[in-house]
């Protein structure tokens, strides 16, 4: 009995640093697990956002051609105001 008594104690042992390397491991993967979850939430904002910016740079685009067009017919109606002032 005396030797089972002494192998036991490496046994235990074995199993005392065999449960303090899974809580160790348990811990790094729930960081890991919650890193995850950010990248990958930052991916998907990233994401919507860059989408949000081509709409965006699209209406822009539309606002300076509308601009532009006005811009034209004004100086349009300006160079006929003045050919009906020289007209006189």
């Amino acid at each position: 009995m005396h030797s089972q008594g002494k192998a036991e104690k490496p046994a235990k042992a074995c199993g005392l640093i065999l449960f303090r390397w899974l809580q160790k491991n348990s811990m790094r993967m729930e960081v890991l697990e919650q890193l995850t979850h950010k990248i990958e939430s930052l991916i998907a904002k990233k994401e919507t956002l860059e989408a949000e910016n081509l709409v965006l740079r699209d209406q822009l685009d539309k606002e300076r051609q509308n601009k532009d067009a006005v811009l034209a017919k004004i100086e349009h109606l300006l160079g006929r105001i003045q050919e009906v002032n020289l007209d006189e």
